[in-house]
């Protein structure tokens, strides 16, 4: 389990978002002689709100050094419809990313994965965030 916390993007797209280095990442290393086929990647994409903020969209766009780290490569995405529950609990929803495609199979370097985080308000007290990332595939 992974949890990640960020606040006060003020980004409200993943251009600024990646512009700005407002991501989270994690490695995958395939052993020397060995290629990774993914299926897919899971996670609890969410917010706490302390500060009663409601009706502002918090968007989690996931990349990968596969495809690149540009607004055109994202592979999935989720944005909350509301934030109006603002009594510090989690709120999420769940993601999950397909990999299925050809890119994904018969990977034999390091392949990065990059969660960049934005939305529409600039306040501490609404926080992204990510829990329960998961990586689905196999190693041959």
């Amino acid at each position: 389990t992974v949890f990640v916390r960020a606040n006060k993007t003020g980004l409200s797209k993943v251009a600024g978002a990646i512009a700005a280095n407002e991501y989270m990442s994690f490695t995958v290393t395939p052993n020397a002689g060995a290629s990774l086929n993914l299926a897919s990647l899971t996670l609890k994409a969410g917010y706490t709100n302390s500060g009663g903020y409601t009706n502002k969209r918090l968007t989690q766009s996931v990349l990968s050094s596969v495809g690149g780290f540009t607004p055109d490569a994202v592979i999935g995405s989720i944005t909350t419809a509301d934030t109006s529950k603002n009594d510090n609990t989690f709120t999420s929803q769940d993601l999950t990313v397909d990999l299925s495609g050809e890119q994904f199979q018969g990977i034999q370097k390091a392949i990065e994965f990059r969660i960049y985080i934005s939305d529409d308000t600039n306040q501490s007290n609404i926080v992204h965030r990510l829990d329960d990332i998961v990586l689905i595939g196999t190693a041959e």
